[in-house]
């Protein structure tokens, strides 16, 4: 449980000037699956469907360009990393985090640092159960007060 909460505590996912945690994929470049797995009825791929709305939407926010080429009709590096994140983040079907979910990297989730409070506080109560060290119980413990003092001053 530890070794999983240390994942999401460290960059990129942690984001120490918040101290809060977001959801950010480690690869680079078009998802293999959305290439080769996510073909239509027209024979387009995710990613040309995504550019295709990207192009046509009616009213672009301002943060499109950071994702999308329009001289090139292709998304950005960023924008690949962002659709690699939402897939991590498990709400890639949604606009949750903006258009097709491509600014996910913008944001601080509600539901991604309530997860790591519990984590903090089932931790800190194992740890108890257990027995095992007063000092590390107190520090769970204090990490959970924290990031529910952040995430009531943030949300």
């Amino acid at each position: 449980m530890e070794r999983y909460y240390a994942y999401w505590q460290s960059p990129p996912h942690f984001t120490a000037g918040t101290g809060l945690s977001r959801y950010h994929a480690l690869g680079e470049g078009p998802a293999p699956e959305a290439v080769a797995g996510e073909v239509d009825e027209h024979g387009l791929h995710h990613y040309q469907r995504v550019c295709n709305a990207l192009r046509d939407h009616p009213a672009p926010e301002p943060w499109f360009p950071r994702i999308y080429d329009a001289a090139t009709h292709d998304l950005t590096r960023d924008g690949y990393k962002n659709d690699r994140t939402v897939r991590e983040s498990g709400f890639d079907l949604t606009h949750r985090f903006g258009f097709c979910g491509l600014a996910v990297r913008d944001y601080l989730p509600v539901c991604l640092n309530s997860l790591l409070y519990v984590m903090e506080t089932d931790i800190a109560a194992i740890r108890r159960t257990l027995g095992r060290g007063e000092d590390s119980i107190a520090t769970w413990g204090q990490a959970a007060a924290t990031r529910a003092a952040t995430m009531r001053e943030r949300f």
